[in-house]
């Protein structure tokens, strides 16, 4: 990849920014993506293990598979949805000390790694690695020994290449901790910490296995070989859509940082009251993302913000209680995403608990319209034997239904994408092809667009 902008650059260009947007308040902006789709908000019941649970990460490997981890009064928390409930799956703890799940993250359904931190003492911190095989939680062993460290962060791309982050105390020193599962055994992957900061990261996104990104107090890439440090930047969440398409939130950072392959830049939040700083971002494709935050105004809100390709807005937060926290958001499709986090009501009665959100979009109807083709443009002639199709988005659409065919063959569904492109699979040289798409949301499809044609030579 080409190489980032030096940090002090981006510095000045951040500070400059986030000082222009941290002294912007005005009413929120209704989710003007809204056409014949909304999203609707509900508070989906969560078993209650204390009186002080607290959801800090949420992973969707489909509808009907979803798991959240957290802790309650000190131990473990692990809630699993199956698609009609959400219920607490026993989880260990270690001996003595704290216990807490930060990040959870899995491939299988019988495949799945949480991880966090047992706080012994004020002085002795160990990593938690937990790994559920189907039917049972298992602890392993704490990755460093008795070294000080701890785990924030977790994300793979199979079973064979996951990757966890977090810190390590190296004498008077704390230095960024990364972690590499090959499938039988974790290995320390080396990742320098800026000499002027303390280190310690606390996100992580693998796209591809020489294209990932880490974030937390700096941002670092792994090329194929190497952790190499981008920006001294702190950030506290990340989400990769792309080699040129990677966001970036920190929780004092009153603004969304993107990176497009180049060049860095600076996207303003939604218009919202008291807004303060992003904790997460997720999405199901690069025009269709979700962020997630705080506000302060008389008690802590939480905050939802939606990216539509152009800009940032404000979703109307569902939150119940004025004092709501919300840590993480796993999104399923464009037409479901869930969120996770903590209540705490100051008002009498007392009431507090764990915070779980589902949001699924309701349509009245289906598309009305049919995509308009964009590239290869029509009657073309391309050279890649695997080419990229692309059409213009539907605000109404949740997914995108994808044909294509030689000329004188039949139509053959390839795909259903949420993006607003297609890679297709390996082509013939010298043969015309004919392609075209439908857009569908949760009421229906649309009709078919015109179909284009291209020759592969």
């Amino acid at each position: 990849m080409n190489p980032l902008l030096r940090h002090i650059g981006l510095g000045l260009v951040l500070g400059a920014a986030l000082l222009f947007w941290n002294g912007w308040n005005s009413a929120p902006l209704a989710h003007a993506d809204a056409d014949a789709c909304q999203l609707v908000w509900n508070h989906v019941h969560a078993p209650q293990v204390s009186a002080q649970d607290i959801l800090y990460s949420v992973h969707a490997l489909n509808a009907n598979d979803v798991w959240a981890v957290g802790s309650a009064d000190g131990a473990t928390l692990t809630a699993h949805w199956d698609g009609s409930a959400w219920n607490i799956v026993a989880s260990p703890n270690a001996a003595s000390g704290a216990n807490e799940l930060r990040a959870v993250y899995g491939s299988a359904a019988n495949d799945v790694w949480a991880v966090g931190h047992n706080r012994i003492s004020d002085t002795e911190t160990r990593a938690l690695l937990l790994h559920w095989d189907g039917s049972a939680w298992n602890m392993l062993p704490a990755p460093l020994g008795n070294v000080n460290h701890a785990l924030a962060a977790i994300d793979g791309l199979n079973a064979n290449n996951v990757w966890a982050v977090g810190w390590y105390q190296d004498g008077s020193a704390t230095k960024n901790l990364v972690l590499h599962w090959d499938g039988n055994t974790w290995t320390q992957v080396a990742a320098d910490t800026p000499p002027q900061t303390l280190g310690g990261l606390d996100a992580i996104d693998v796209f591809a296995p020489n294209d990932i990104w880490a974030a937390g107090a700096g941002i670092y890439h792994w090329n194929g070989s190497a952790w190499q440090r981008q920006s001294d930047v702190t950030v506290q969440g990340l989400a990769a859509f792309a080699p040129n398409d990677v966001w970036f939130v920190e929780q004092n950072m009153n603004g969304f940082l993107h990176w497009n392959g180049k060049h860095w830049k600076v996207f303003p939040p939604g218009a919202s009251p008291y807004l303060n700083g992003f904790v997460a971002i997720d999405g199901a494709a690069a025009n269709n993302l979700y962020a997630i935050g705080s506000a302060y105004a008389h008690g802590s809100l939480g905050v939802i913000q939606h990216f539509n390709g152009k800009a940032w807005q404000e979703i109307p937060s569902p939150a119940e209680a004025r004092n709501t926290y919300l840590n993480d958001l796993s999104v399923v499709s464009a037409a479901e995403l869930w969120v996770v986090g903590s209540f705490n009501s100051f008002l009498p009665p007392p009431n507090a608990g764990s915070e779980i959100l589902h949001g699924v979009m309701n349509c009245d109807a289906p598309p009305a319209k049919a995509p308009t083709l964009l590239t290869p443009s029509n009657s073309s002639t391309v050279t890649q034997r695997r080419p990229v199709l692309m059409w213009r988005a539907l605000k109404n659409a949740t997914s995108y239904r994808v044909q294509i065919r030689e000329t004188v063959g039949d139509w053959k569904t390839q795909a259903d994408v949420n993006d607003t492109q297609y890679k297709t699979p390996r082509l013939k040289f010298n043969t015309q092809y004919s392609w075209r798409v439908r857009a569908c949301n949760p009421a229906g499809c649309g009709a078919w667009s015109d179909y284009f044609t291209f020759t592969l030579k």
